[in-house]
């Protein structure tokens, strides 16, 4: 059966009101457990997410996010460096990690006779890591590399800068990866700080997918992490989420900034809901799904004049962007970059406009639903995606997988023409220009 056909028919189906996901349940040291049971197989995926993103950098820690993600493996008080590691590969598992704007999160699936195993490897480095000199320096250098190759990267550097002009104030305006120049001088002490201030149990959420029952998920979880009391954490010290004022407003902005590159991009950002705002949150992912990419949706008609683009927008815990991206095809040919800076910019805000001027009907809204729904499954089909999913729409505050596709349903055309009115106006755009270094002329 197709992805699009299976989609259309869960989105048929999920108004038949399937059984209810367990609640989430809280140890009494604060650390919340969300889970779903899955018996097809032996297995269990286990993601905990910690609210240690770069959103929870103060001044003087940018990049300790990220640097923390990689330097916590390193040793803890009763294993020496890569020993986390190797008793994972040693289940049959890899520890994974990553680290977004909001959470910091490791992740590994196992058999289900070892989870009791794998939970004990991953408490015992995101709560007794030792922060060793000789690795601080040591990873350094890796993440250092990372942020090379990010960099040089023109699509995210387009996405980096879009954030970085949209914000004045929030974290959100960094790079969750942090800088060159940041990484460069986070000292170790610097980074220990911001782990005794950041990783505490009621800053974090179990999420656990597979072949277990709700019962047995509370009992590991509290084997693994019910004697974390992280001393000398206070709740007015930093634990629970940090409080920020919401993002301030934007006023029009663009910017032009010139990187070694073939061709030129463009990218617009407008203001976009929280994960809280579910309507308008769901709202906005079936407008991206509307507007689409070169394969699918209504920007799929710029690939005949040689565009490629792609509309995208993920919820954050705090308002943040709906992102359009263009730039030229392989096999355009024949334009000078400024002419084509001009030409990708004039197809975007075409599109936008046209849906304003011809607003999508029900048969488009359905397809473009399906889009949405398609992805979630399959985002969603192995232990491992769901336990992500569910992992970080706790962690964000919105919808879990279950509650988004019953709203994925309920969302009508003006709810979608609402969410156009309030976030994509026109009047709160940011435009990025990414020019080739040769390019003459200057910004707008």
């Amino acid at each position: 059966m197709s992805l699009a056909c299976a989609a259309w028919m869960l989105l048929v189906t999920v108004g038949q009101r399937p059984a209810a996901p367990p609640e989430p349940f809280v140890l009494p040291n604060g650390l919340r457990v969300v889970m779903r049971e899955r018996h097809a197989n032996p297995l269990v995926a286990v993601d905990l997410w910690v609210r240690a993103g770069a959103r929870e950098e103060q001044e003087g820690e940018v990049g300790c996010a990220h640097f923390l993600e990689h330097t916590l493996f390193k040793g803890t008080r009763t294993r020496g460096p890569g020993e986390a590691d190797l008793e994972m590969e040693n289940l049959g598992a890899t520890l994974d990690a990553a680290t977004g704007p909001d959470a910091a999160h490791y992740s590994a699936t196992v058999a289900r006779a070892h989870l009791d195993a794998a939970l004990a490897v991953l408490a015992d480095v995101v709560r007794n890591a030792t922060l060793p000199d000789a690795e601080v320096e040591r990873e350094r250098g890796v993440i250092l590399d990372e942020l090379a190759q990010h960099d040089a990267a023109p699509s995210a550097r387009l996405i980096d800068l879009l954030y970085a002009a949209a914000f004045d104030a929030h974290p959100y305006r960094r790079s969750p990866g942090g800088t060159a120049a940041a990484i460069r001088a986070r000292s170790r002490d610097t980074l220990a700080a911001f782990y005794a201030r950041t990783y505490a149990p009621d800053r974090c959420t179990l999420a656990l997918a597979g072949d277990l029952t709700p019962e047995q998920a509370r009992a590991a979880a509290q084997r693994a992490f019910g004697d974390w009391h992280a001393p000398g954490i206070s709740k007015n010290e930093g634990s629970g989420i940090r409080a920020i004022s919401a993002p301030e407003e934007t006023p029009l902005r663009r910017v032009r900034i010139r990187m070694e590159m073939a061709a030129p991009r463009v990218g617009m950002a407008f203001r976009a809901p929280a994960a809280a705002d579910a309507v308008m949150a769901c709202a906005a992912q079936v407008i991206a799904a509307l507007l689409g990419d070169h394969n699918a949706g209504r920007l799929s008609a710029l690939a005949d004049t040689d565009i490629e683009a792609s509309a995208r927008y993920t919820p954050r815990r705090d308002p943040s962007l709906f992102v359009l991206t263009a730039s030229p095809s392989a096999h355009a040919s024949g334009q000078d970059a400024a002419a084509q800076l001009a030409g990708l910019e004039t197809a975007l805000i075409s599109a936008l406009n046209g849906l304003q001027t011809a607003p999508p009907g029900p048969a488009e809204i359905a397809t473009a639903k399906r889009a949405v729904l398609g992805r979630l499954l399959f985002e969603t089909e192995t232990n491992g995606g769901l336990a992500q999913a569910i992992g970080y729409a706790d962690i964000v505050g919105g919808d879990t997988p279950e509650a988004f596709r019953a709203r994925l349903q309920r969302l009508t055309r003006a709810d979608i023409l609402r969410c156009l009115q309030s976030f994509l106006n026109p009047t709160n755009r940011i435009t990025v220009e990414l020019v080739p270094a040769s390019t003459t002329g200057a910004a707008r």
